[in-house]
C-alpha cells in the first residue's frame, strides 16, 4: 500500500503504519521543521527515500503536487482544523468560520490523488482536545465533560496571513473514491 500523509507533522502515524508493514508513506507538510523531524525519526528507522519506504514534500494544502490516481490510501490526522479561517464575533466573544473553502478543497484534491477504489482517511482529535474546538459551543454539555472549568484548552493558532485558524477535526470517517 502506498499512503500519502497530508499534514504529517512530525511522521509518528506513519512510522507506525510502516512498522506494521505498510509499503510507503509520503508525508506532506507545509512546514520545514515538521519534515525535517518527520524524517530524522523515519530515517533513524531505516525509512527513507533511498530505501523506498518513504518521501517527504514540503506543499501548502489545499496543493497537492501529485499525479491523479497515485495513491491507495491518503490520509489526513490532525490536520483539517488548520486549513479553516474563523474570525471571532465581537458579541459573543466564540470563533465563527467563514471559509470552508480550504477544507473542501483540500479533499477534493486529495480524491483526485486516489486509485480507483482508493481509501480516504480523515482522522480526528481525542475528547480532551475538542474542549477548546469552535464546535464546542454547539454542544454545551459536552464541552463542560472535555474541561471542567468550561474554559477552552486550546487557543487559536496563527497560521497564514495573520487569520486565526481553528482548533477542529472530524471525527474518522473512512470512505472508498467511488463514494465521492
Amino acid at each position: 500500500v502506498n499512503m500519502l500523509d497530508l499534514g504529517a507533522g512530525t511522521g509518528s502515524y506513519p512510522k507506525l503504519l510502516l512498522d506494521d508493514g505498510l509499503k510507503k508513506a509520503t508525508l506532506l507538510d507545509v512546514s520545514d521543521k515538521m519534515l525535517e523531524q518527520a524524517k530524522n525519526k523515519l530515517e533513524s528507522n531505516n525509512y527513507s527515500k533511498d530505501s523506498g519506504r518513504a518521501d517527504f514534500v514540503k506543499s501548502f494544502l489545499p496543493e497537492i503536487p501529485f499525479d491523479d490516481e497515485t495513491f491507495d490510501v491518503v490520509c489526513t490526522t490532525m490536520e483539517i482544523h488548520h486549513l479553516v479561517n474563523a474570525e471571532k464575533n465581537e458579541k459573543t466573544g466564540k470563533l465563527v468560520v467563514k471559509d470552508w473553502s480550504p477544507i473542501v478543497n483540500t479533499l477534493k484534491s486529495a480524491n483526485k490523488k486516489l486509485k480507483k477504489d482508493g481509501l480516504l482517511i480523515i482522522g480526528y482529535s481525542t475528547p480532551e482536545q475538542r474542549g477548546g474546538n469552535w464546535y464546542a459551543d454547539l454542544v454545551p454539555k459536552a464541552k463542560a465533560k472535555t474541561n471542567s472549568e468550561g474554559e477552552p484548552n486550546q487557543t487559536p493558532r496563527s497560521r497564514t496571513k495573520g487569520k486565526p485558524t481553528v482548533h477542529a477535526c472530524s471525527a474518522v470517517q473512512p470512505a472508498k473514491k467511488s463514494d465521492f
